[in-house]
């Protein structure tokens, strides 16, 4: 039997980033092609939850990375893929946005529009309240159950119900608490052991202030077998060529942490 360690955790099913602009009211800044309409709402399912606590302030922030898209033009006849294309990738707080963007290179040099805005940032950090006309993230709850026993495990991830792990790493100014939905995960019934290995998830500059965390996020992919560390492959310029670099998840750093895996019940 499970044992019955409840838990409230983050329905990754039905949670969102959600934002839009309408041009009508101001102009957006973070595109590089003129929209093809005055008015566009945008809604992206979240792929991981970052929580931060400042020990000393208590000051406490909450953020979600959306799930990918591609650069496009909306609601057009044809030829919606904008060229050069790039990867999208939102990291959302109530009051900043974080937009990673990936084209076939680093520094590609893709314009924004209009063009007196400068070259499209691979990083662009704003205000949300600049960046866009709505905006919200909308986090749902839902009931999980904090699974402590190999054998219970095994038994859920053989049943096919889904899970989500936490870890929580203590950086040097403050505390991170990553929530994130199991997606790829090994195990053993023979062996007895299991390993996640999922993302993209969120991992910061630990040794940065609480108040930059929002900025340095860089992506990542997690594994973790133990209870006690995890090792994350972060996504970093990559060097192809003598001249040449691209974004890649290249970068193995591992880090004592707490792991947690829990059983997602059904939603309330």
């Amino acid at each position: 039997m499970i044992s019955q360690v409840m838990t409230e955790i983050c329905d990754f099913n039905r949670s969102y980033i959600r934002w839009g602009f309408d041009t009508l009211i101001k102009p957006p800044i973070t595109v590089s092609h003129k929209p093809p309409h005055t008015f566009n709402k945008v809604r992206v399912p979240a792929e991981c939850m970052a929580v931060a606590w400042d020990r000393k302030t208590g000051w406490t922030a909450s953020f979600l990375l959306g799930a990918a898209c591609k650069t496009e033009r909306v609601g057009v006849e044809r030829d919606i893929w904008t060229e050069p294309n790039a990867d999208f990738f939102p990291v959302a707080s109530p009051e900043n946005t974080l937009i990673i963007k990936k084209w076939d290179r680093c520094d590609k040099g893709v314009m924004r529009y209009p063009e007196n805005l400068g070259v499209q940032p691979e990083r662009q950090f704003e205000k949300t309240s600049d960046a866009y006309t709505h905006y919200a993230l909308e986090i749902i709850k839902r009931p999980g159950v904090v699974v402590d026993n190999i054998e219970e495990m095994i038994n859920i991830l053989e049943s096919g119900q889904l899970m989500v792990s936490r870890t929580l790493i203590t950086a040097e100014h403050y505390d991170l608490l990553l929530e994130y939905p199991v997606k790829t995960v090994n195990w053993s019934p023979r062996e007895k052991y299991y390993q996640v290995d999922t993302g993209p998830v969120l991992l910061p500059d630990l040794t940065l202030p609480a108040s930059e965390i929002h900025e340095s996020f860089q992506l990542a992919y997690i594994a973790h077998t133990e209870k006690d560390w995890a090792e994350f492959l972060v996504r970093v310029p990559t060097p192809v060529s003598e001249d040449m670099q691209v974004h890649h998840y290249s970068k193995s750093v591992r880090i004592d942490c707490q792991n947690s895996m829990i059983a997602v019940q059904a939603a309330s």
